[in-house]
């Protein structure tokens, strides 16, 4: 009996990687929640749209997300007792990945509020300096 890998293969998973793009689609539906909650919401709008039931659960399933490929994680690279998964090098291979993104892109909002808001520019404008 031979196989067609097409039909038995889900577009939701990328079979290379093992990807899987519906953890993607919902960790994005997710962040749109979060975006949508910080807004100043009234209450009878919170209880009318039902975001205890919907909207405020984003949080909870990044959560739920984040123990998933943890674990995921955690068996491709065989990690299996909490000893191993505190190794130096894995702590540190942590701290980087999650560390340098934040450090930069803090950095650059950093130089950017100091330029925006110096005062020594009498009231000039940001372009003007720019291109002056």
């Amino acid at each position: 009996m031979i196989k067609n890998t097409e039909i038995y293969s889900s577009p939701m998973i990328n079979e290379n990687k093992q990807r899987l793009y519906c953890i993607d689609i919902l960790k994005g539906i997710c962040s749109i929640f979060v975006i949508i909650t910080h807004y100043n919401w009234q209450e009878t709008e919170r209880l009318k749209f039902l975001f205890p039931f919907w909207i405020d659960m984003a949080v909870p399933v990044f959560m739920i997300i984040s123990g998933y490929l943890y674990a995921k994680s955690y068996k491709k690279k065989e990690i299996s007792n909490i000893g191993s998964a505190y190794l130096l090098e894995n702590i540190l291979n942590k701290i980087f990945r999650f560390t340098f993104p934040f450090t930069i892109i803090f950095l650059i909002e950093q130089i950017l509020f100091y330029i925006l808001t110096v005062e020594n520019w009498n009231n000039k404008n940001i372009w003007s300096f720019i291109y002056s």
